[in-house]
């Protein structure tokens, strides 16, 4: 398994031998997890340096029949690349173990970031 420390870990080092992960990294990692990655599941708060986390890019380094789950802020996603991520890369909007539509919906609520929330969308 292969995992992200948290936004606020950012300093984080590398794990201690009885971590679980087979491998860390930090967020500016991320792109080099995500061709082997089977299921990426964000997590992460709502800050500057997540805000678009999820573009054109992040999507296309995405195995084509891995899955991507945001509990997190809809606006870590830029919707925009999804929807053409979507059309060009039908099989991705279908993985087989998920058997339903793809549901997406922006997230309610302010940020934890006291900064974003002073921006005007």
């Amino acid at each position: 398994m292969q995992s992200l420390p948290d936004a606020r870990d950012r300093d984080l080092a590398v794990p201690k031998s009885d971590s679980v992960a087979d491998e860390t990294g930090r967020l500016a990692d991320v792109l080099r997890f995500l061709p082997t990655a089977d299921f990426v599941v964000l997590t992460v708060p709502l800050t500057r340096e997540t805000v678009g986390l999820v573009d054109r890019a992040f999507l296309a380094s995405m195995k084509p029949d891995a899955v991507l789950v945001n509990v997190a802020r809809g606006k870590l996603i830029v919707e925009d690349d999804l929807f053409d991520h979507l059309r060009t890369h039908p099989a991705f909007a279908r993985p087989s173990m998920c058997g339903g539509p793809i549901r997406s919906r922006s997230a309610v609520g302010p940020s934890t970031d006291p900064s974003m929330n002073s921006r005007t969308s």
